[in-house]
């Protein structure tokens, strides 16, 4: 049985393959191919960040209205063919947390859309993915305990986006790090360079996702816990 944590966790894991792709693209590869000579063998990650990225919106497609169906069971606490469609309509338009969920199934939509589509501009179609990747992962700050927080404006939100964006840098980064021939690549003098500059990059990256994961990560926890004793006591704590 589909767990809260497995329905949530994939929908997570889906906007980290849909932008994840695109930010190795934009931050580290295309830049780092303008300074670093080519190797003999044939690359093609941006053709790996859409399989990526197609993946990531079947995951949302999936995962999305499965996650308004278990919200609807938990408010009837019995199954739906006993309240009928009515509840679920109800929660998926009349709570924030189902309004999201929605705003998720049509970024995967269009996400699948444009990873099918052929697109000369493959910075454009690289673009796109990247803003719905993004907007996916807004829509999970906007229904988490963030968005409840009050008298703090829109910072707890924006900290949370920048969270879980942070993690998309490092995964996504490392995900189409790991999918280059590396065995062809080390067989050259300049495969192996072309490792050694994207594996910097990469690094410097992950500084810059880490950096970002713990001063929003002190801050959120500011916010949401109210002493060090709550660390051990309550679930965000922990």
């Amino acid at each position: 049985m589909l767990t809260a944590e497995m329905v949530k966790t994939a929908q997570f894991l889906g906007a980290i393959a849909l932008s994840g792709g695109a930010v190795f693209l934009f931050l580290v590869w295309w830049p780092m191919l303008q300074h670093t000579p080519r190797p003999s063998i044939r690359l093609t990650p941006d053709v790996t960040a859409n399989r990526l990225a197609r993946i990531g919106a079947m995951l949302l497609l999936v995962f999305a209205p499965l996650d308004v169906v278990r919200l609807a069971r938990l408010v009837a606490d019995q199954p739906l063919f006993v309240t009928g469609i009515g509840l679920l309509w109800e929660v998926a338009v009349g709570t924030r947390y189902g309004q999201m969920a929605l705003v998720r199934l049509m970024l995967g939509l269009v996400a699948l859309a444009v990873t099918l589509t052929s697109c000369k501009h493959r910075k454009l179609r690289t673009g796109l993915l990247l803003a719905l990747g993004l907007g996916a992962f807004a829509t999970f700050s906007l229904s988490s305990h963030a968005a409840s927080t009050a008298g703090q404006g829109p910072w707890p939100v924006l900290a949370d986006l920048i969270h879980v964006a942070a993690i998309a840098l490092w995964v996504g980064a490392l995900l189409l790090l790991a999918t280059l021939p590396w065995g062809p690549l080390m067989a050259e003098r300049r495969g192996q360079l072309l490792l050694y500059r994207t594996t910097g990059r990469i690094a410097s990256l992950a500084l810059l996702a880490v950096l970002l994961l713990g001063g929003s990560g002190l801050y959120l926890a500011s916010v949401r816990i109210y002493g060090v004793q709550a660390i051990p006591e309550t679930n965000y704590g922990h």
